[in-house]
């Protein structure tokens, strides 16, 4: 019962907001901590440094990067590990996506702890079922946004998945101001080819807009997928 991750076809669902939280830098303004912080994310994920300069001079100019316009990906990279599945997309300017799920690993014992704030994904199954406790699902806009929340969700042997719990949720922002991300299941069973699914969403206000993040976890029968905006 491994886990799939897919970042392609989203599911956009609106869903309640939190209240407004100022990063580092305001709307109209890129700190150097802010920056820093952007260029720590760009060098995790190989951005070259002469697609950061071009994206930080746009970020200064207050436009957006690709990666918040809705333009298509140029590139779509599988950078999995044992412990984790992520899907990148990266796009013409060198902005990218990134969407992460941890993968399980055996519980010591066959208990389960149904609580969300459960640091690791673990795996405890018995007779026909599965439950995988305190997995990560996090989102990572360029480094300028990471949105993540905690979810424990079962799989049954011939029946529907669900969704037992969610909470613990975190968000990052530099150079935007974000609004307190909110985290909740919005299908805790899932119905046929029908996932349950749960979500954490926070609101971004930006030198060229405001618009809605979010980062979504998908549990039919014997798979987890994440998707974000």
């Amino acid at each position: 019962m491994g886990l799939l991750l897919i970042g392609i076809t989203p599911m956009a669902v609106a869903g309640p907001l939190g209240d407004t939280v100022e990063g580092s830098g305001s709307s109209n303004n890129l700190t150097s901590t802010d920056e820093a912080r952007i260029r720590a994310s760009f060098n995790e994920f190989d951005v070259s440094s002469a697609q950061q300069e071009k994206l930080i001079k746009k970020l200064r100019a207050g436009q957006p990067l690709d990666a918040f316009t809705g333009v298509a990906p140029v590139l779509i990279e599988d950078r999995s590990t044992r412990t984790k599945a992520m899907i990148i997309e990266r796009f013409a300017d060198g902005s990218f996506k990134a969407q992460s799920v941890e993968r399980p690993v055996e519980a010591a014992s066959a208990s389960v702890t149904l609580s969300a704030v459960i640091t690791n994904c673990n795996y405890a199954g018995g007779s026909g079922y599965a439950v995988y406790s305190g997995c990560s699902i996090a989102a990572n806009w360029s480094g300028i946004i990471n949105v993540a929340f905690v979810a424990t969700y079962q799989h049954v042997n011939g029946g529907p998945s669900s969704i037992l719990s969610v909470g613990n949720s975190t968000q990052n922002c530099a150079g935007v101001s974000c609004s307190s991300p909110t985290v909740w299941i919005g299908r805790g069973t899932s119905i046929g080819t029908t996932p349950a699914w749960a979500q954490a969403q926070s609101r971004v206000q930006a030198a060229w807009g405001s618009w809605e993040v979010w980062v979504q976890l998908q549990v039919r029968p014997y798979t987890a997928t994440v998707s974000q905006s």
